[in-house]
């Protein structure tokens, strides 16, 4: 029998398909918890939950061209004046690097949307979102085996 995850009013498994996937399971922390946790609007939800199952699913380079869309489409969203978040709480990015097991780049992803999450201007989102670009292509890079990135994306 599966071990039982006791939620108020509900019990589900552990581990399960539909409900608790496992490639979006962390150590002590499931990736939508994370999400819901830091307020995150769809754009920056879906990078980094393409961020925290890379590899688990699939080939990691494909949930990381994934992530990578998404924050690009972050950035024109954005970039037409839209709010991307709300203030990030309680999960620190520390906390999902470590439960997830994330690369230093993937790392580097995640507090830039937690950045971005609280973010106070438009200026600190602008340069959280070109700080999440580069840290995704990065990882892209050195999974591919290629030379690491000079710089961040030039917008």
């Amino acid at each position: 029998m599966q071990d039982m995850v006791k939620l108020p009013h509900v019990r589900v498994p552990a581990i399960d398909p539909i409900n608790r996937p496992a490639h979006y399971m962390g150590r002590g922390l499931e990736a939508v918890d994370v999400l819901e946790a830091w307020g995150l609007g769809p754009h920056l939800w879906n990078a980094g939950k393409y961020i925290l199952r890379a590899g688990k699913k699939g080939p990691a380079t494909e949930d990381l061209g994934k992530a990578l869309w998404y924050a690009r489409r972050a950035l024109q969203f954005f970039g037409n004046g839209n709010a991307l978040a709300t203030c990030p709480m309680g999960i620190t990015t520390a906390q999902v690097t470590g439960a997830f097991a994330l690369s230093y780049q993937l790392g580097q992803a995640m507090g830039a949307i937690w950045d971005i999450a609280d973010a106070n201007s438009r200026h600190e989102v602008a340069t959280g979102l070109t700080r999440l670009i580069y840290a995704i292509e990065s990882e892209i890079a050195r999974l591919a085996g290629l030379a690491p990135l000079a710089n961040a994306t030039e917008f």
